[in-house]
């Protein structure tokens, strides 16, 4: 399992999440988490994010930041999120 950091900087208004660090098998799967959902819900992003607390697939940015020892699930691992 990897760690990925995923970032967005369309939506930067406050009360929307910046960026989180997550588990996932690969980069295309760690841009669909939606850190809006903690990782027991994991829910991944269709395409869009309904409740504009992030921003659209195409527009998350993903870096591979490391690799987790042991077993993990995918999900978020902590998020960042602009209050207002």
């Amino acid at each position: 399992m990897n760690i990925y950091k995923i970032w967005q900087d369309i939506n930067t208004s406050w009360d929307a999440y910046e960026s989180a660090v997550v588990f996932a098998e690969r980069t295309e799967q760690a841009r669909l988490l939606n850190p809006n959902f903690d990782s027991d819900d994991k829910k991944l992003l269709d395409g869009k994010d309904p409740d504009n607390y992030w921003c659209n697939v195409e527009d998350v940015k993903v870096e591979l930041i490391g690799k987790a020892t042991g077993k993990r699930e995918v999900g978020i691992i902590v998020a960042s999120f602009r209050a207002g």
